[in-house]
C-alpha cells in the first residue's frame, strides 16, 4: 500500500501561502531544514523547482521501482538516502509525469513528527 506523504510547494512568499494551505486543509506547513533563501522562496522545496512535486510513500523502493518499469515509466534515480530521514528516487509514469518515490528510515526517532503522523 502507498500514500501521499509530502508536497513541496513552490511559494514566493511562505507567510502567504502557509495561510492558504492552512485555512484549506487545517495543516501547518513547515519549511525544511537546510533550504536556501532567497528570491525563489518555497515551502520545502529544496531544488528550487517551480513545479509543485509528490512523494509518495512505499515500503520498498526498490519494488516498486521494479513495477514502474514493467508498466512503462522509469525510474530516474536510484535509491537515495536522504540523512535522517529516509530514502527517495525520483520516477516518471508512461506519460513522462515526474514524482517521487519515498521509503521512511527504519531508525526510531530519526525523522520529523510530521511525517510518521497520520492528517
Amino acid at each position: 500500500m502507498s500514500i501521499l506523504v509530502h508536497i513541496d510547494i513552490p511559494a514566493e512568499n511562505l507567510e502567504k501561502a502557509n495561510d492558504f494551505y492552512l485555512k484549506l486543509f487545517g495543516r501547518k506547513v513547515e519549511k525544511v531544514m537546510g533550504h536556501v533563501e532567497g528570491p525563489d522562496e518555497d515551502i520545502g522545496n529544496i531544488s528550487g523547482s517551480k513545479d509543485i512535486s509528490s512523494y509518495i510513500g512505499v515500503y520498498s523502493i526498490e519494488e516498486y521501482i521494479e513495477k514502474i518499469e514493467s508498466l512503462g515509466g522509469k525510474a530516474l534515480t536510484s535509491k537515495m538516502v536522504v540523512q535522517g530521514w529516509g530514502y527517495l528516487a525520483i520516477c516518471m509514469d508512461n506519460a513522462n509525469n515526474i514524482f517521487n518515490l519515498w521509503e521512511k528510515s527504519l531508525i526510531p526517532d530519526s525523522q520529523p513528527e510530521w511525517l510518521s503522523s497520520s492528517p
